[in-house]
């Protein structure tokens, strides 16, 4: 496509907009004032106990978070649905769910069983002669209609919409609708690729799932050890003869904020005055996000050496959101731990081995069983010293599990950055596009 910047634009109520574009609400880019727009039946129409296991299909919120018709199981009959008629859904028709993330939407495709929407929907119907259906689709996700959301939703948390609210949403629309199907065009292109990279780093999980189960228990062993060695009967099935059993109490010794060395609002300074003090929320996806965090002043950080934390070390949280962990690869402050976590540090065996052993199924269930029916989830350091598992003789093969897991790790996080690049373009190119800053023709 060809690209050209005009200059000329006209100020309206969501912003600069070239002067040939028009600014046109919900209700006027729908295809009629009464059926254009409208929500799913009252709750009360679908008692549970009126859902049969087949029939017309109702579709709900998982529909559109999934972007997925086929999932769901409920159904009414005909008669049901007959008398909720006004909801149906049709191919083409556009839905928002009302609850939870805003800006979740879909088109629905031709493929669709026929069905009504639930309470938690809104359908519109669209006018094809004035938008565009997935230009629409674009401008509705995103941030210019979620502010103007924002701005119309006066008072408390933001958790839902109204079809009230949704009525008054205005949108940049290009005077064409071959202009409005190019900046589709190129925003799916992006879409596209970023699902796409969403699909394969699923996958490249799942492959390194696998590759812990065979890996970490010696049913497969890494390449240059012998897969035919004699096994012998543990408490986990079959292991190599050359592996063993070891608890964790045997491998390194464990540390935890002792209670009287607690620390009080009092002791909370900024970044630039203390140091970092762990908690659950800074482990995602066993790894540590230093991005947010509270900081402590330097005379707790230092009234408590055994749980300051090196790199290697191991973090374990043992208070209500029990079993997260990660291992220390980086340190861009000086930390220590709150009372929730306690580290794992002196490793004796690799230490990348226990740390994936960490947030492996053998050790996550012994902290399951352990925790069972607590009113919070707590572990004691007694119990994390107990725990075992399987792990081989030499050091040398327990490396060569570890970096055959990091190097997926790797290229999972590399992946995962190349998704983030293109989400990052995508913001960009919506910014440039739906505003009229750059044209398509």
């Amino acid at each position: 496509m060809e690209l050209m910047t005009k200059q000329g634009y006209k100020q309206t109520k969501v912003g600069l907009i070239p002067e040939d574009w028009k600014l046109e609400s919900t209700v006027e880019v729908a295809k009629n004032k009464t059926g254009g727009i409208k929500i799913g039946p009252f709750g009360s129409a679908l008692k549970k106990e009126l859902l049969t296991k087949q029939g017309y299909k109702v579709y709900g919120q998982e529909n559109v978070f999934d972007n997925d018709v086929e999932i769901g199981d409920r159904y009414i009959n005909k008669q049901h649905f007959q008398k909720l008629k006004s909801c149906k859904l049709n191919p083409g028709d556009f839905i928002v769910s009302m609850m939870g993330t805003i800006g979740q939407c879909m088109i629905l495709p031709d493929n669709i069983q026929p069905g009504i929407m639930d309470s938690h929907l809104l359908r519109i119907k669209l006018d094809e002669k004035k938008v565009y259906p997935h230009y629409f689709e674009h401008i509705f996700s995103s941030v210019y209609t979620l502010n103007q959301i924002k701005k119309l939703s006066v008072g408390g948390i933001m958790d839902g919409l109204s079809s009230k609210i949704v009525k008054q949403i205005l949108y940049n629309l290009p005077p064409t609708l071959t202009e409005q199907k190019a900046i589709a065009t190129a925003l799916s292109d992006v879409d596209e690729l970023i699902t796409n990279l969403g699909k394969l780093i699923t996958k490249k999980k799942a492959i390194k799932q696998g590759a812990m189960q065979q890996l970490l228990t010696g049913e497969t062993r890494i390449k240059g050890y012998d897969n035919n060695i004699k096994t012998v009967d543990s408490i986990y099935g079959k292991i190599p003869i050359d592996w063993g059993i070891q608890s964790i109490g045997n491998v390194c010794k464990i540390f935890g904020r002792i209670g009287f060395r607690g620390y009080t609002v009092n002791d909370i300074v900024d970044e630039a005055s203390g140091a970092l003090s762990l908690s659950p929320s800074n482990i995602i996806n066993n790894k540590i996000n230093f991005k947010k965090g509270t900081f402590i002043s330097w005379m707790k950080y230092h009234e408590s050496p055994e749980i300051k934390i090196r790199k290697g070390d191991i973090v374990l949280v043992k208070t209500a959101s029990v079993g997260k962990t990660a291992i220390i690869e980086n340190l861009p402050h000086k930390i220590t731990l709150n009372p929730q976590l306690v580290v794992l540090k002196n490793v004796k065996i690799d230490r990348y081995y226990l740390s994936y052993m960490m947030s492996y199924k053998i050790i996550q269930n012994q902290i399951i069983t352990s925790v069972a029916g607590g009113v919070v989830p707590t572990l004691t350091q007694e119990q994390i010293s107990g725990f075992t598992f399987p792990i081989p003789n030499s050091i040398q093969e327990q490396k060569a599990i570890s970096n055959t897991l990091s190097d997926m790790d790797t290229e999972i996080t590399q992946l995962e950055s190349k998704k983030e690049k293109y989400q990052a373009i995508k913001q960009g190119m919506m910014q440039e596009l739906l505003t009229g800053k750059t044209r398509l023709i």
